[in-house]
């Protein structure tokens, strides 16, 4: 199931990490949309926490510098969808991509 991407909302972002299971996938298609835009590339940590927030500490992914995550694969929920980003020595996004475990 291929679900499209939506236009990156702040207020729809934090309420869907509450929301993960509606099946809306909410965080997944913005996601989608940030990646495919490369609109992280280039920002700060400060200007992806101010777009996004901080994200929930984890020890998933430690090769990446920020985690987010987006809810439960589809249509298997058994999994996890992430968003991860790697950080260059001066602080800005030089990769941001979609993963799942």
């Amino acid at each position: 199931m291929t679900l499209s991407p939506l236009s990156f909302n702040r207020a729809r972002w934090d309420a869907a990490y509450n929301q993960v299971l509606d099946g809306s996938h909410t965080r997944e298609r913005m996601a989608d949309a940030l990646v495919a835009s490369k609109q992280l590339v280039g920002m700060s940590r400060a200007e992806v926490f101010a777009l996004l927030g901080e994200p929930p500490a984890t020890d998933k992914w430690p090769e990446y510098d920020l985690v987010y995550w987006l809810g439960p694969t589809h249509p298997f929920p058994i999994d996890s969808e992430w968003l991860v980003m790697r950080l260059s020595v001066s602080g800005k996004v030089t990769e941001a991509d979609r993963i799942a475990d």
